[in-house]
């Protein structure tokens, strides 16, 4: 390399040191081994709580990859956030905010590699993930947000090479108000 050399930094990342000694991270490399990561899914789905979910990952890689690990996720996460208000009795010189936040699933899936190596080009990945049946439905407002999310990841060597989410909406359906649901009896 012309006024450049290669050397081993903090925690194994080989980084590129220009002529003056100037460092390069990964990201400001010419050239990533990852080109790109899709996650490929039914185009405008809308999952009920207890349905499958399947799809694809496509990790296209510009040159051969040594190690890789290959991994989607799928995510459902909740968080609330509030003003308390105390009555009579507030201090209006101070907010009381309450927060609260929920995990309502978290599944992963690593796939397996062949020979611990992929060549340059396209690899797809199949997958397949059952959602739980009790979940609540997709939301946001102001005040908080229901989310779900299928996350494929390229890792070598422990460090995320690249990474892409691809959100989803769910409809929660709820077995108590079904079993529970009385007719009612209007009179006038």
């Amino acid at each position: 390399m012309s006024q450049r050399s290669l050397q081993q930094g903090t925690q194994g990342i080989w980084v590129i040191l220009r002529g003056g000694g100037e460092c390069l991270s990964p990201a400001q490399l010419p050239m990533s081994v990852v080109k790109s990561i899709e996650v490929v899914l039914p185009q405008d789905a809308v999952y009920l709580a207890g349905s499958n979910i399947d799809g694809q990952v496509v990790l296209t890689l510009n040159s051969t990859l040594v190690d890789p690990v290959v991994k989607v996720e799928l995510v459902g996460r909740g968080y609330v956030e509030w003003n308390e208000e105390i009555g009579e009795t507030r201090d209006y010189s101070r907010d009381v905010i309450c927060n609260n936040k929920a995990d309502y699933v978290h599944k992963t899936k690593t796939f397996p590699i062949k020979d611990n190596w992929l060549r340059a080009g396209s690899h797809t990945f199949d997958f397949h993930f059952n959602l739980p049946p009790r979940l609540p439905s997709t939301f946001n407002s102001k005040i908080g947000h229901i989310s779900y999310f299928v996350q494929a990841l390229c890792m070598g060597r422990e460090h995320i090479l690249a990474k892409k989410r691809l959100y989803l909406l769910v409809q929660g359906i709820s077995e108590f108000r079904q079993r529970n649901l009385k007719p009612t009896v209007c009179r006038s």
